[in-house]
């Protein structure tokens, strides 16, 4: 004989409880006043006693406690009772039914009387003979007349005197009857109230009463509800079961131990049991209930293992609830679930589908509501398709929808809305909302680029010198999201965990900026943790606070100044509305003019290229903290350093052109006007150099023009410039510009500035050169604009007009055969005019026709 084993079951079984020590709702006082009856009562012919209740609501387990206290019984002991437990759904049809009673009942008295147990036997195939073929219902009504006349009649009343004579209480317990069909049902009545109506037998008959009259009436068995009346002489209730000792029972067998079980579900559990969003109640209401979707909920962690710590528990157990209730909505869900749901790219999250909603709907709505008052309760989700769908029966398709009831519509609505609806406001990036957490609970496992959890705490044992590789690492598996997500909802009073994390996000934040621009959302992750430290320390060790966020932050050498400089500048631009930093002003001063010297003295053995203009950056957010110390620095590096590149990286080229150019207003920042630039360039030590008289030449055209515009122009010395021009010639929409015609511009200065006004202010000659002008230096200037024209001819005409509108005499004479830049044309006196500029630089010379057809 082997050794009873205990076996710790992973799922928990359906079987009803054996002992009052495992009954959670104390059925003491029914258990024991039934038994009472049941041992005490002796009557003539049958009683019929119904234990009434719902599904699951702990019927079997009052059945198998009564059936114990009579087995336990003096009476049983000496034999005075037989016991059966009759299960009419283990039969294969209801032919059946009758003929399993009677063997077992003639099995238990075959010990006792042998002949009557054979009796019995006969007894049933007699009236097996009888029923068949008969309309069951029609038998039920008309039992006495059909019965006496049968032989079977004479058999029941020698099995009837038999029993009597016996002295043997017969008690049978027939439990599940709402496991039948109704034909089923209807033989199993047929069985309590009519052909097993012997003396002194009792029948204890456990079922879900609505059930059972839902069954016979909805195929016309019977018409009236009271008929399921007749056949009982008592009806027991068992009320609905507490929701507290559901909720409790649910508690104590999810903690029950199993493997791999996560190490903090207790906490988790309770947490997710005080949301008002969970479930719970509306869809557990009996023991049978809870054992199910605990078993579920069980199996479902064990696939998730570790990494279930990153799944919302309140999201995951209305998710089972939802795919044991609604699997075929379920189903449309992984293959269609658009059809239910839009997503939110921006945050890589699903949504319920909402609909727009007017006036009429509004009445239609009130007048849904009336018509069924519990949808009252889920009226605030008529914002959602699916409630007009469901609810108001607006779906396209309507052959899926008619099958669910309308109590099953609401909660479906109910449900849908807790999971991706307004109502389920993520607090974490668990969320099943999530479209990646989503994805993996529906199709339960785990996705091959997932954070796990032991990866995320991982990341705390790292290496210093490793803390590089490993969010490498993570970015190239894809889960650099996932970590980011994570930290937003990530929060500890560990000061090494604190100091790890900043860490990390300090790379992440360099990591942004080098790729694009420093991003806002992990500047707010540095800065959460920060005030996590800060409130983990305490005030009173404010200097050991400043000590850690000098060290770790804006001394933390893995990062770049340029890094550090832009943080310091992001929390002095917020500074006045919070003090999350709590950082003295004079040291965020002191701290930035440091950096950023520090900053631009790694350039100085070799400058950055010329499309790199992380060098402004750095200065533009500097000097938010600082404005005149952090321009006396840059204007210092770029007295020692080559000015080519700052000429070069503060000439822009036009909105609409590659070939006109000009001076940045940057230049106003750094040295207070751009006047005081071209100085400080005119004045550097590489003026001399072709490159810098270049510019230099570009930037003096800018001053006649008053900097208003940008004018034409050919670099030809200065590689850097026209390194940068060809690179914006690929940029987006500039690569059409290639294609175009340059067009000519013209500047010419005219002494005589009342001549110059007089001229410009003759409306043919304006519309005619595309004239614009300025006044600098005394001299007077025009700036003709060649569009559509030849230059030559344009050039000959305004030489022409101007000159004759001079001397007001078409007879006048000049020396010069070319028009060139650096040409002058004497006027009266001291005056002339001169071309300071033709761009771009005619391919050959532009000849002045007037003198070549006179030496002709």
């Amino acid at each position: 004989m082997q050794d009873t084993v205990s076996v710790n079951n992973f799922l928990i079984s359906d079987d009803p409880i054996l002992t009052q020590q495992d009954d959670l709702v104390d059925f003491r006082s029914t258990v024991g006043k039934l038994t009472e009856i049941l041992l005490n009562d002796k009557h003539p012919k049958s009683i019929s006693i119904g234990l009434i209740g719902p599904w699951g609501n702990g019927k079997s387990s009052v059945i198998q406690l009564v059936k114990n206290n009579i087995e336990d019984s003096q009476q049983f002991n000496n034999k005075e009772i037989i016991t059966i437990h009759f299960l009419p759904y283990l039969n294969h049809n209801e032919n059946e039914i009758i003929n399993e009673f009677f063997t077992l009942l003639s099995n238990e008295l075959a010990p006792y009387n042998g002949k009557l147990s054979n009796q019995i036997v006969d007894y049933s195939e007699k009236l097996t003979d009888l029923y068949q073929n008969k309309n069951l219902k029609s038998f039920l009504e008309n039992h006495i007349t059909n019965f006496s006349q049968s032989s079977a009649c004479e058999l029941y009343e020698d099995i009837n005197k038999m029993l009597d004579e016996t002295g043997k209480k017969i008690i049978v317990f027939i439990d599940d009857l709402d496991r039948l069909n109704q034909k089923e049902i209807l033989q199993t009545l047929k069985l309590i109230r009519n052909t097993a109506n012997f003396t002194n037998t009792f029948f204890v008959l456990a079922m879900d009463k609505q059930y059972v009259i839902k069954r016979l009436t909805e195929k016309g068995n019977i018409l009236d509800t009271k008929f399921v009346d007749k056949f009982f002489q008592l009806e027991i209730y068992l009320p609905e079961i507490d929701k507290s000792i559901l909720k409790q029972y649910f508690i104590t067998e999810l903690l029950r131990p199993f493997s791999p079980a996560p190490d903090d579900l207790e906490h988790r559990l309770r947490v997710a049991l005080m949301d008002t969003n969970l479930l719970f109640e509306d869809y557990v209401k009996n023991f049978r209930d809870v054992k199910r979707v605990v078993n579920q909920i069980k199996y479902d962690l064990t696939l998730f293992k570790e990494d279930f710590s990153y799944l919302n528990l309140k999201d995951f157990i209305n998710f089972t609830f939802f795919k044991l209730k609604f699997p075929h909505v379920m189903k449309e869900l992984n293959d269609n679930r658009g059809k239910y749901l839009t997503i939110d790219r921006s945050k890589e999250m699903f949504n319920l589908k909402q609909v727009k909603k007017d006036s009429t709907d509004f009445i239609k709505d009130l007048m849904v509501s009336m018509e069924h008052q519990s949808i009252n309760s889920i009226i605030h989700l008529n914002k959602y398709q699916l409630y007009h769908e469901f609810l108001n029966n607006e779906a396209e398709d309507k052959t899926k929808i008619e099958k669910i009831n309308r109590t099953d519509k609401e909660l479906l609505v109910k449900t849908m809305a807790n999971l991706f609806g307004d109502e389920n406001t993520p607090e974490g990036q668990d969320s099943i909302k999530y479209t990646n957490n989503f994805q993996m609970l529906i199709q339960q496992r785990i996705f091959s680029n997932f954070f796990k959890q032991s990866e995320f705490e991982a990341l705390f044992t790292a290496h210093k010198h490793d803390l590089k590789t490993e969010l490498n690492k993570i970015k190239d598996q894809g889960k650099e999201e996932q970590f980011i997500g994570r930290l937003k909802y990530f929060s500890t009073n560990d000061q090494t965990k604190l100091q790890r994390l900043i860490e990390y996000l300090m790379l992440i934040y360099e990591s942004s900026g080098l790729e694009n621009q420093y991003d806002l959302d992990t500047y707010k992750l540095i800065e959460k943790f920060t005030v996590e430290m800060y409130d983990t320390l305490g005030e009173e060790k404010i200097q050991e606070y400043h000590k850690w966020s000098n060290e770790t932050i804006f001394c933390n050498s893995s990062v770049s100044e340029q890094t550090r400089l832009i943080l310091l500048s992001t929390i002095w631009k917020t500074k006045h509305f919070n003090d999350h930093w709590h950082l003295k002003e004079n040291y965020m001063i002191e701290k930035t003019v440091e950096l950023y010297e520090k900053y631009l003295s790694n350039f100085d053995q070799a400058l950055w290229d010329i499309n790199n203009y992380r060098s402004f950056n750095a200065y533009h957010e500097s000097k938010v903290v600082e404005h005149d110390s952090i321009n006396k620095i840059l204007i210092e590096f770029w007295t020692r350093n080559n000015i080519e590149l700052l000429c070069a990286q503060l000439t822009d080229p036009d909105s609409f052109s590659n070939t006109s150019f000009k001076i940045s207003p940057t230049v106003i920042d750094i040295f207070g006007s751009t006047e005081n630039f071209i100085n400080f360039v005119k004045m550097h030590k590489d003026a001399s150099l072709p490159e810098i008289k270049e510019f230099i030449t570009l930037f003096d055209l800018q001053k006649i023009i008053n900097f208003k515009y940008a004018l034409e122009y050919d670099f030809v010395h200065s590689t850097l410039m026209k390194n940068k021009i060809e690179t914006w010639e690929k940029l987006p929409g500039r690569e059409d510009y290639l294609k175009k015609k340059r067009q000519e511009q013209v500047i010419v200065k005219i002494t005589d500035i009342e001549y110059g006004y007089k001229f410009r202010d003759i409306n043919n000659y304006k519309d005619k050169y595309q004239l614009s002008s300025t006044i600098y230096n005394d001299n007077f200037y025009l700036v003709i604009n060649v569009r559509f024209a030849n230059i030559d001819q344009v050039l000959n005409d305004f030489i022409e007009d101007i000159m004759t509108f001079y001397y007001a005499d078409p007879e006048w004479k000049i020396e010069q055969d070319v028009i060139n830049e650096g040409m002058k044309i004497k006027l009266k006196g001291s005056d002339y005019i001169e071309f300071i500029s033709i761009k771009p630089k005619p391919e050959n010379d532009i000849k002045y026709f007037k003198n070549s057809s006179s030496d002709t």
